[in-house]
């Protein structure tokens, strides 16, 4: 099998685990008045959706070794996301995931991606808590 294509199914498999993880655990509310747990059901099923439509495709050319550690490190937060979500709540949760998911993808020097990680989820918190009135998680420091 190409390795492109196991890194794509990796993938696809992290999706879907972190769908079923996000159904089973946080409310998903309804369309009209989206729970904590919508917006990362839709991420998860995003991915998955696209990982698996990937794997189906033709060309593969084969990943270097740093790319296929840096998909598996997205994998790895994707589905470590909802299981943090409700012990740190959204704002940290969101922070460290958003900081990693930078370093991940680009390496940069870390107070670049600290400022990065910050604004980020400060941006997520005025969309969904403020201008929304998503209800989310709140972490043991009431955030």
């Amino acid at each position: 099998m190409v390795p492109g294509r196991v890194v794509a199914l990796l993938l696809a498999g992290a999706g879907l685990f972190a769908v079923v993880e996000v159904w089973r655990r946080m409310p998903l509310g309804t369309p009209a008045d989206p729970g904590p747990g919508m917006f990362p059901l839709l991420l998860a099923a995003t991915l998955a959706g696209l990982a698996a439509a990937a794997a189906l495709g033709r060309r593969w050319p084969a990943p270097s070794p740093a790319a296929g550690r840096r998909a598996l490190a997205v994998a790895a937060l994707l589905v470590a996301y909802p299981a943090a979500l409700p012990r740190l709540g959204f704002a940290v949760t969101t922070a460290l995931a958003m900081l990693l998911l930078a370093r991940a993808l680009e390496p940069a020097p870390w107070p670049r991606l600290a400022a990065f990680a910050l604004v980020a989820s400060a941006a997520a918190i005025a969309l969904f808590r403020v201008l929304l009135a998503v209800p989310l998680p709140r972490g043991p420091w009431g955030f």
